[in-house]
């Protein structure tokens, strides 16, 4: 029978198929699974398999997003509410239907979709409590409620789970070095290419047309519009994390160096995670236990390191 179990493990082992085929050096993963059982491979936790093959970290958040996107794993629960709370605290739009009008002379003006604006909650309380102080009473009352909902109920487990078995399981390493060691090791010299994920997958799906329709989408220059996008790119998320440092660096009584175990608690979280992974290049991996129905059913769930004390 075909469930929801079913579903993420075959994204999972489809998303991990497609990592080592482009990883450097490339691999096939079910021959790697087959010849990890047999023992014609070594793959212990002192030398695993996954430190062999190299897929740099723009490239891994690149094909783990696809198979988010196609299997409609998206997370949008937090994100859903969030909407909510700002529609109430800033206003926002509604459907008006216009209803059919006639002119004098007999002509008709069929009704169409329209919208008006929603004043923020506040002011549509203001309407029928004047009193400031039951006002903020009964606001607070409100936004709180709908914070206590989004702070209990977690509905975006399928995403974690598949980003917990992705992330922490046996996907290509970020690390260079690592790879590049252990090929050494075995009497062979690793180079590796620095590609741009927009370009190399855009290659694959056009084929052998890839080039003459790139150039008759975007012009003879196509090669340095998409190498431009794609270093702006990872020029504002560098320039993000970097401010993001800046501003811990303002207190640093409260910065602390995370090591595997450390149990850490987000701001906005009030479940408390264990930090099972430290990658090389400085992202941070946690992880921790979410309860589902069952008492005695736990998955791990993952988050990318951010904001965490």
């Amino acid at each position: 029978m075909l469930d929801r179990d079913n579903i993420i493990q075959r994204a999972v082992h489809e998303c991990l198929e497609e990592m080592y085929a482009k990883a450097q050096p490339s691999a096939n993963y079910k021959e790697l699974i087959e010849k990890s059982k047999s023992g014609e491979i070594e793959d212990s936790h002192e030398n695993p398999v996954y430190d062999r093959y190299y897929l740099s970290q723009e490239e891994f958040e690149y094909i783990r997003n696809k198979y988010v996107e196609a299997y409609d794993f998206t997370p949008r629960w937090r994100k859903d509410i969030e909407w909510l709370e700002k529609y109430l605290l800033e206003g926002g739009n509604r459907d008006k239907f216009i209803p059919n009008t006639m002119e004098e002379d007999g002509s008709t003006h069929p009704g169409y979709r329209s919208y008006e604006k929603v004043k923020p909650l506040k002011e549509q309380l203001k309407d029928i409590i004047h009193d400031d102080k039951q006002l903020d009473k009964v606001f607070e009352i409100v936004m709180g409620t709908i914070k206590g909902c989004k702070d209990y109920y977690i509905f975006d487990q399928v995403n974690e789970i598949f980003n917990y078995h992705v992330c922490l399981g046996a996907s290509p390493t970020s690390n260079k070095e690592t790879v590049k060691k252990y090929w050494e090791s075995q009497g062979k010299t690793i180079e590796f290419e620095d590609r741009n994920p927009l370009l190399f997958w855009d290659k694959e799906y056009y084929g052998s047309e890839f080039e003459e329709a790139f150039e008759e989408e975007y012009g003879s220059n196509w090669k340095e519009i998409w190498d431009k996008r794609y270093q702006d790119d990872l020029a504002e998320k560098k320039a993000k994390r970097e401010a993001e440092l800046a501003k811990a660096m303002e207190n640093p009584s409260i910065i602390y160096k995370f090591k595997i175990g450390d149990l850490v608690r987000c701001k906005e979280d009030p479940i408390a995670r264990e930090v099972f992974a430290i990658q090389p290049d400085g992202y941070r991996i946690v992880g921790g236990f979410i309860p589902f129905e069952e008492v005695d059913k736990w998955y791990h769930c993952y988050e990318q390191f951010k904001n965490y004390w």
